[in-house]
């Protein structure tokens, strides 16, 4: 199995990198070794882990998740065609929380994303009571 984990930067302090990072590790010890991609960010992420993160830009990010030779983990919210997508953050959430924010270009990039979405995609809704990554829970 051919397993790609997506993230557009990684950035060292996010919990979605630490949530990549445990899923790296998970399949690992299933016997799938996955391969990390990013846009940005990669030479910090592989200092600090010591793991190896494969240059991916979007549009070859697309390419690959709808090629179907690949299961594709996209943790960005950026590749409509990937079979698994994370939404980790909702910028129209944020938006109708902070309207001083000044986010539309996400808001409205975010909305594009779930248009492309096909009709056959299962969404399930997550609420995160307290936000941020707590190894001690």
């Amino acid at each position: 199995m051919n397993v790609w984990l997506y993230r557009r930067r990684l950035s060292l302090g996010s919990g979605a990198r630490q949530l990549l990072k445990m899923q790296a590790e998970g399949l690992e010890r299933a016997g799938i070794r996955p391969t990390l991609a990013a846009e940005r960010r990669r030479f910090k992420y592989f200092l600090r882990t010591g793991r190896r993160i494969e240059h991916l830009p979007l549009a070859r990010a697309r390419e690959l998740a709808g090629s179907g030779r690949v299961v594709f983990v996209d943790h960005s919210a950026r590749v409509p065609e990937a079979g698994i997508v994370f939404v980790h953050s909702l910028w129209r959430a944020a938006a109708e929380r902070l309207p001083t924010l000044g986010c539309r270009g996400a808001v409205a990039e975010e909305a594009a994303f779930f248009r492309e979405l096909g009709r056959d995609s299962l969404i399930a809704r997550v609420q995160v009571l307290h936000p941020g990554f707590r190894t001690h829970r």
